[in-house]
């Protein structure tokens, strides 16, 4: 027996996985579970057995925090995106038909097996390709906004989105016809929705892609072709397994650290008040996505050095669990190798638990797990780099705590 499969088969037996006939090789997949990772082939999952069936040995689902597919080379083609209020980013294109829907819009995109047809109620924003990454910046307000091509944003009432354009009832100008051509992006005022509950037993989870999506749903099949999952109560969407990068379930096992708050904060160089660089929750420190290399990721905290963040840890806390990088946008002009790094670790009750050094823009992001078992803090760290500050954006992507 070689170290995978024994490594396997111990993981097997601590999450309780029991043996069935038939295992089949196929696509190699890397399975995050609650004790620790396992390199397998294709997964399978059928959403009323609760369980997902790794080389013929099947998993409590609830066991299973991700599934990474070797899919990894993100497409950087320029697409439109739209952001929906399940939560959901969608790149592609919006198409409106002459004989479309009445108040919904058909979506295009290769992550997606068709075209899919999306209610205008469940739309937040719209951002071309060529519009700027944040076109609104701060709160929703109580209007719709709109950015032209030109750089003017109007507050008003998006009417109706048609073949040609979209009209728009600007409070100052009054009603607009704007072709497509002249929109760069708009953002519809928010709306009390109702929750939208998935059918008995569904398995909620967040799918990455190749185009940059991120779609939420409950699953409904794996196999080693594609994937089956619903958007809401009354729509299926298909997914080839080939433009699949990760799948997380949401099972309450996993945290987001972004939506918790440090008990103590440490910017900036001792001495000096200057330091305009300051935290921030999904977004690098400049107000950008968080990117490590060509890896754009939808959630995580972006720093800058020095910095500490400090939190606490609450019972039930098992795992700390991300990536550490710096971000892409840390590379220099002259791409000098000294510029744009930093150094990382993670304190544990002062213990140092993570210290993988320098990392510079040049480095891929580096993976942590790190118990917290009767742990009462800990504390991410970056520190300065050989170049000293500058150009230190650091990023902790997709940093959770995995609960019991």
């Amino acid at each position: 027996m070689n170290l995978v499969t024994s490594h396997f088969s111990m993981l097997l037996i601590l999450l309780g996985g029991t043996p069935i006939d038939d295992a089949r090789p196929g696509i190699p997949v890397t399975v995050e579970t609650v004790i620790g990772t396992i390199e397998t082939e294709s997964p399978q999952f059928e959403q009323d057995q609760q369980q997902l069936t790794l080389q013929g040995k099947k998993f409590p689902i609830r066991d299973v925090l991700s599934l990474t597919y070797p899919n990894h080379l993100a497409e950087a083609q320029p697409r439109d995106q739209i952001l929906l209020r399940d939560g959901s980013l969608w790149s592609g294109q919006l198409k409106i038909e002459a004989d479309s829907e009445p108040d919904s819009f058909a979506w295009v995109t290769p992550s997606l097996m068709a075209p899919i047809q999306i209610p205008i109620d469940d739309l937040v924003q719209y951002r071309s390709a060529t519009a700027p990454t944040l076109p609104f910046q701060g709160k929703g307000t109580d209007s719709d906004l709109l950015l032209t091509v030109d750089g003017a944003q109007l507050t008003g009432i998006l009417e109706t989105l048609e073949p040609t354009g979209v009209k728009f009832d600007d409070s100052s100008l009054g009603q607009l016809s704007i072709p497509w051509n002249k929109v760069s992006a708009f953002r519809l005022v928010e709306t009390a929705q109702g929750e939208v509950v998935g059918a008995p037993g569904s398995v909620p989870v967040r799918v990455l892609t190749l185009d940059g999506s991120s779609l939420v749903g409950s699953l409904d099949r794996i196999d080693s072709e594609s994937l089956l999952m619903h958007r809401s109560v009354n729509q299926q969407i298909a997914l080839p397994i080939s433009r699949v990068l990760q799948i997380h379930f949401e099972l309450g096992r996993v945290v987001q650290l972004a939506s918790r708050q440090p008990i103590q904060v440490e910017e900036g160089i001792p001495g000096t008040d200057w330091f305009p660089w300051k935290w921030r929750k999904n977004l690098n420190v400049i107000g950008k996505p968080i990117q490590i290399g060509a890896r754009i990721f939808p959630a995580g905290i972006g720093v800058h050095s020095l910095c500490r963040l400090t939190y606490e840890v609450a019972p039930g806390d098992q795992f700390l669990v991300g990536i550490a990088g710096m971000d892409a946008s840390s590379r220099p002009p002259d791409e000098e190798v000294n510029i744009g790094c930093a150094t990382f670790s993670i304190l544990v009750d002062g213990e140092a638990k993570f210290s993988p050094g320098d990392i510079s823009w040049q480095d891929p992001g580096v993976d942590f797990r790190i118990p917290l078992n009767d742990a009462k803090r800990f504390t991410l760290v970056v520190d300065l780099g050989p170049g000293h500050h500058i150009l230190d954006r650091a990023n902790w992507a997709m940093v959770r705590i995995v609960r019991e």
